[in-house]
């Protein structure tokens, strides 16, 4: 069962009398040097115009609307927000995200005068996470992988993607199931109103609750559909699930898509990067397969593995979905094979790696794209 043999994950390995001090204190030096200057390159980013994407200034307009409309807003695109900045970007597209999402950027909007204070936030609670997965798995190595993973480092503090929101209920809902906690279920419930993709961490917790008495299952079951208040609400002020299921609604662009030939859904990108997602996505994979093959289960594998397999799947797959790949990575509890899939994750961010390195290429936000971006810096008019 994952809850009991979670406790292995939950107990500090003891510490040699062998060891050198002056080799402990070195090592804890340089662990808290790494977080210390990725810390630093995060804040800095958080100050900078967005290169690749404008959603971090279209969300912050949902949710500034938000109190005036309610869960309503999902009737409305950018251009009834006028004079709202966001009224330029994607104007005619309505709000794609779940209902927690919506209330997430409820939530900060009015403590965000500008995409600063937005990165920043999501910024911190990348940080959040960080700390969360060391106290879970007491493992400050796989902390430090998560919190230094280029794919967060660029999409989250320079980009404003808002992962580490969809990720932080993920980890929560792992922590609680492996303490047995009920309330497991209904954090899952919300990390799927988040960005849909952690309903892949279904097959770990229905294992869990295989031999649970029914009393137990009723109150997990319970909890898990009082989750979806939110999105009641959401369906019963708005039209967003039938908009959502109308075809071509969400846009055919998949940078690690199965089908490398079909440039259709690699607009911008160069050939050599199309390349090296598709082995890295695959290789991946294969990996994820020989880890569960070595340990015997499936089970704990498998989040993993189906999250990364719909994202090659999927019509709409972006660099920076791999970011939640570690929550999922989470679920396996051999501790040499989580931080295997956490350092292999990064493989994934090729892209994000050359742009922190000053590369541009690929998609670049138009150059009226990055003025009008400036220009919501520090405030949004």
């Amino acid at each position: 069962m994952v809850g009991s043999d979670a406790m292995e994950m939950e107990t500090a390995p003891a510490t040699s009398q062998n060891t050198n001090p002056c080799m402990i204190d070195l090592a804890e030096n340089l662990f808290i040097g790494g977080f210390v200057i990725v810390g630093l390159l995060r804040l800095w980013y958080c100050f900078q115009v967005p290169w690749h994407t404008t959603d971090l200034l279209r969300n912050l307009g949902y949710g500034r609307e938000f109190w005036n409309l309610g869960f309503s807003i999902y009737n409305y695109t950018p251009q009834d927000f006028a004079p709202h900045p966001c009224q330029f970007l994607w104007g005619g597209h309505y709000y794609t995200y779940p209902a927690w999402t919506a209330l997430f950027f409820a939530l900060i909007a009015p403590l965000s005068p500008g995409l600063i204070a937005g990165k920043l936030w999501l910024t911190l609670l990348d940080g959040i996470n960080t700390v969360c997965i060391g106290k879970i798995t007491k493992d400050r190595a796989l902390a430090l992988l998560y919190w230094a993973n280029p794919i967060g480092v660029w999409h989250i503090s320079h980009e404003g993607q808002f992962e580490p929101f969809v990720g932080f209920w993920m980890i929560l809902a792992i922590r609680l199931l492996w303490r047995g906690s009920p309330w497991a279920f209904f954090l899952l419930g919300a990390a799927i109103q988040t960005k849909f993709f952690p309903v892949f961490l279904a097959p770990v917790f229905l294992f869990d609750s295989v031999r649970v008495p029914w009393k137990i299952w009723a109150k997990r079951i319970g909890l898990f559909a009082l989750s979806f208040l939110p999105t009641v609400l959401v369906l019963i002020q708005s039209n967003y699930l039938h908009r959502f299921l109308q075809p071509r609604y969400i846009p055919g662009i998949n940078y690690i898509a199965w089908e490398v030939t079909d440039y259709g859904h690699f607009p911008y990108q160069p050939g050599w990067l199309i390349l090296t997602n598709a082995v890295a996505s695959t290789g991946l994979l294969l990996l994820i397969i020989w880890l569960a093959y070595r340990n015997g289960t499936v089970v704990d594998y498998s989040p993993s593995f189906l999250f990364l397999f719909a994202l090659k799947t999927i019509p709409l797959a972006q660099f920076w979905y791999m970011q939640i790949f570690p929550a999922f990575a989470l679920t396996v509890r051999n501790e040499i094979h989580r931080r295997w899939l956490f350092v292999a994750c990064m493989a994934m961010g090729a892209r994000s790696i050359l742009s922190i390195l000053g590369l541009h290429f690929a998609y670049m936000n138009p150059p009226e794209v990055m003025t009008l971006l400036e220009a919501c810096l520090w405030r949004i008019p």
